[in-house]
């Protein structure tokens, strides 16, 4: 999870930000083998690190920075090794942390399916707060002969001038790791004339109906179609379960488009608005869970195109009951007044037919595809009925809209080419 957490966030950064970012997790990871190869007794760094584990873990949780936590498992590490020959792992150890990790990860992950009445970020935590006890208890039982914990006090100063491995191994690693994987911010690219084109795709964390990977093949359709604007929903930034991969990075590169990602469930599950279109604000609006355990956001934008300012809602509905009001009052608040065109895309969960269209369509939105032939969007393999949208409200016009059969996710994606017509009044 750190790994995860801590290597999405420098995605996008400029090239210093990056580098300290990933140096500093880097330097983290080599410290730990470091430290994990040069066993010491020491009971009072055992609590001081069984300390740093857990505020870690939890500081983890609640910025996305993990550096903490590799650095506090090696030194974990060392000092609950036990001193001298021979150096086994005993069977009942290994066996119960593997049990502590498998009910772990399914715990921190069944969250996003069930409402466990706590938040999941517990579950990690009390793995941290588990694995600090076992860790104080070890080094509490630890005993050394006298002679050998000299000896290890005299050592101390080798130790430290030992340091300078760790530094540069981890000063290699992040320089490879940032000739590999950095890439500047695309330009931005003002367009011309009032049509732009929209994409919106829930990829399921980029899963198609045969259960594989298609993120290359997203992109690659994507790439094809030259999307002006593209919303997704349900993209994975780093879960473990899903194999720790990058979604948002590796469509953005294929697409050659700026990334603005917007967490809902976590700090990497959420939806992302990608463009090189002049972006004039980008803001997540958390919205309420309304008893669904997978949390939901509301990402506002306002793009410029031929100079007129256009307002862009990007959600992924959970609770269409409670938060399509909460939706609906965004954008009333991003029209201005029905000064600013809006357009509404997304996975709303809803049908054109429900109560919830009707909340929406009071914040001055329509449902143009209706015109256009209704298309179905779910499930993508025999889609029966449209959930998938793109609502527009006065000043923008959905010119034609499309809606390709693909196998690449459970929903199928809504193309559609918009023309702005007026900033105060429609047609």
């Amino acid at each position: 999870m750190s790994a995860g957490l801590s290597t999405a966030a420098w995605h996008g950064l400029p090239l210093g930000e990056a580098a300290l970012g990933l140096g500093s997790f880097g330097l983290s990871v080599a410290l730990m083998v470091w430290l994990a190869a040069r066993p010491v007794s020491s009971k009072r760094a055992a609590l001081l690190l069984a300390a740093l584990l857990v505020a870690g873990t939890v500081l983890m949780l609640a910025t996305g920075h993990g550096q903490l936590v590799p650095l506090s498992v090696g030194g974990l590490l060392a000092v609950t090794a036990r001193p001298g020959p021979p150096a086994v792992r005993p069977g009942a150890g290994v066996l119960g942390g593997g049990l502590v990790f498998l009910v772990g990860v399914f715990g921190y992950y069944a969250a996003y399916d069930l409402d466990l009445g706590f938040p999941n970020g517990l579950v990690a935590t009390a793995v941290a707060v588990a694995a600090a006890l076992v860790g104080v208890t070890s080094a509490l039982r630890t005993t050394e002969p006298l002679a050998r914990r000299a000896a290890a006090q005299f050592s101390g100063l080798w130790r430290l001038a030992g340091l300078w491995r760790p530094v540069v191994a981890a000063v290699v690693l992040t320089g490879l790791s940032l000739a590999a994987g950095w890439r500047s911010a695309p330009a931005v690219q003002p367009k011309e004339g009032s049509s732009f084109t929209l994409l919106a795709y829930n990829i399921r964390m980029g899963f198609g109906l045969d259960g594989r990977l298609s993120l290359d093949d997203i992109t690659a359709w994507a790439a094809a179609k030259r999307p002006d604007v593209v919303l997704l929903s349900e993209v994975d930034r780093g879960w473990l379960l899903n194999g720790g991969h990058d979604d948002l990075d590796r469509i953005a590169r294929g697409l050659g488009l700026r990334t603005y990602f917007a967490p809902a469930a976590d700090q990497v599950w959420g939806d992302a608005l990608l463009t090189n279109l002049p972006v004039r604000q980008v803001v997540s609006h958390p919205l309420g869970k309304h008893g669904y355990p997978t949390g939901a956001q509301a990402q506002t934008a306002v793009i410029e195109v031929g100079g007129n300012e256009v307002g862009i809602v990007n959600t992924h509905l959970q609770s269409p009951p409670g938060q399509a009001p909460e939706v609906a009052a965004l954008v009333r608040d991003l029209s201005a007044g029905g000064r600013r065109p809006v357009v509404l895309a997304g996975d709303l969960n809803t049908r054109p037919g429900d109560p919830e269209m009707r909340v929406l369509e009071s914040a001055g939105l329509s449902d143009p595809l209706i015109a256009l032939g209704n298309p179905a969007t779910s499930p993508a393999d025999a889609p029966v009925e449209r959930i998938d949208h793109v609502l527009v409200t006065g000043g923008v016009r959905v010119e034609s809209a499309d809606v390709p059969r693909l196998p690449y996710s459970d929903h199928l994606p809504v193309m559609a080419a918009l023309r702005i017509t007026s900033v105060d009044q429609e047609g």
